[in-house]
């Protein structure tokens, strides 16, 4: 697995965008944790990240 390239941009010059992530896949090894995962966070929005201990939830936000 290559490494993770984590960017975060304001999409298309909108500000109400605050971050925005495309194709991003993480993991430990040969062990995936987050696979082509799309992430789009606007002004305002709440987000809840729920899952079993080892699902990937403080990766996401690291």
């Amino acid at each position: 697995m290559a490494p993770a390239t984590v960017g975060a941009s304001v999409a298309g010059g909108d500000p109400s965008v605050l971050v925005e992530l495309g194709g991003l896949t993480f993991g430990y090894g040969p062990q995936p944790v987050l696979v082509d995962l799309d992430l789009r966070l606007a002004a305002g929005e709440r987000v809840a990240l729920i899952g079993p201990n080892g699902a990937g939830k403080s990766t996401c936000c690291d």
